[in-house]
């Protein structure tokens, strides 16, 4: 999992880290990410400041399984070499997406759930994105945050009456998320 924008330097610090990761505390991390209090995490940890409570969930979820896989933590390796910050960016902002699309569907205010798809209007502090369509990726109190699409990995938090839940697969019509 990626932090929002990384710069190189960190980057390839978090690529030696990796290298020199020892599986037992990777695991010992990992549980520690799952059982501690998700703002005390992002205040703790600056990496991690900008992610949902569900992306934290699924970097502790990833770093387990590769601390219990050494195939995969092998195969993560190979695939970070040679690799730039923004193309890191793009994979995880992929990966979550693709996480996004099967994980179970918890409900937001608005009626919602993580994953949705959705449009912006009505906004008037950032109207530029108007029109804007992205993914739902949780809620932060009362607003929900929505990654928009093209952007990789900055998410927006918006009131539900800013937003319209697009037609599902099922062909289910749209509804605004702040109610019908």
């Amino acid at each position: 999992m990626m932090p929002p924008n990384i710069s190189q330097t960190d980057w390839e610090r978090a690529q030696q880290e990796m290298q020199n990761a020892d599986p037992e505390q990777m695991k010992a991390q990992a549980r520690m990410m799952k059982t501690m209090d998700k703002a005390s995490i992002r205040r703790m940890n600056p990496q991690f400041a900008q992610m949902s409570d569900a992306q934290i969930d699924m970097a502790a979820q990833q770093m387990e399984m590769m601390a219990s896989n050494p195939a995969m933590m092998k195969m993560a390796m190979q695939q970070m070499q040679g690799m730039n910050a923004q193309q890191a960016q793009s994979m995880a902002a992929q990966q979550m997406g693709r996480a996004a699309a099967t994980a179970p569907r918890q409900a937001l205010t608005g009626g919602v759930s993580a994953g949705d798809r959705v449009e912006l209007h009505s906004l008037k502090g950032a109207a530029e994105h108007n029109g804007k369509e992205g993914t739902i990726t949780g809620g932060q109190g009362e607003r929900l945050k929505v990654l928009l699409d093209g952007m990789d990995t900055k998410t927006l938090a918006l009131k539900p009456a800013n937003l319209t839940k697009l037609e599902t697969d099922d062909g289910a019509p749209a509804v605004a998320a702040g109610g019908a």
